[in-house]
């Protein structure tokens, strides 16, 4: 069963975090959902997003570590001593 998990989970399997979707046996999402540990997750995702718009997030991520780096590197520069 596929739930969502609502606080932080470590153990044997790995460790999950708040929002997370795993998938469990029965028993252990019954017993997580009735302690209030997590919900039960939609069996499918909401709705995927249209190729093109997640290239353009990548090239977004892109664009900011690529700041990033050039920031790190004017700070590296400005700061000899």
């Amino acid at each position: 069963m596929r739930i969502q998990v609502q606080n932080l989970m470590a153990g044997p399997n790995g460790v999950f975090y708040p929002g997370n979707i795993i998938d469990v046996d029965e028993k252990e999402a019954k017993q997580l959902i009735d302690g209030g540990y997590a919900t039960k997750a939609p069996d499918k995702p909401a709705s995927p997003q249209p190729a093109e718009e997640e290239a353009d997030q990548a090239d977004a991520g892109q664009e900011d570590t690529e700041a990033s780096a050039e920031g790190a590197a004017k700070t590296k520069k400005g700061n000899k001593r």
